[in-house]
């Protein structure tokens, strides 16, 4: 005679202010602003030591740095953007989800298939019946 068991299962509870995607937008977001943060501080602090060494001109010192500010605004604009796109194709892939390519691709050979199949039928079929 077979044993019965009872199983429990505790379900976590999840705060209704942040959902999973929330969280992970959140994350990367917050991510790419520290990182262009540092990057852009590290790339200051170099051109001023290029330029005290004499290793780069003060004019060309100032367009450089005004270059990395610009890059800087463009990235706070787009950056995060791009990040999570990055990491939510990184999260698509790892469980297996087509892309749209990939779908129209199956689509299109369903398509040819089904074609295929129905002019088999139609030679299959009694001359009667056509």
């Amino acid at each position: 005679m077979a044993e019965k068991f009872e199983i429990e299962i505790e379900e976590e509870e999840v705060e209704p202010s942040e959902t999973t995607w929330q969280s992970l937008v959140r994350r990367v977001v917050l991510a790419g602003a520290g990182a262009v943060g540092l990057a852009q501080d590290e790339a200051e602090a170099f051109v001023r030591r290029l330029v005290q060494r004499g290793e780069l001109g003060e004019k060309d010192g100032r367009s450089l740095l005004a270059e990395i500010h610009e890059q800087q605004r463009r990235f706070a604009r787009l950056g995060p953007l791009f990040l999570l796109e990055r990491q939510v194709e990184f999260v698509l892939h790892r469980l297996s989800v087509p892309t749209k390519t990939e779908i129209d691709e199956l689509s299109a050979k369903i398509e040819t298939l089904s074609q295929k199949v129905d002019q088999l039928r139609q030679l299959l079929q009694p001359k009667d019946k056509r």
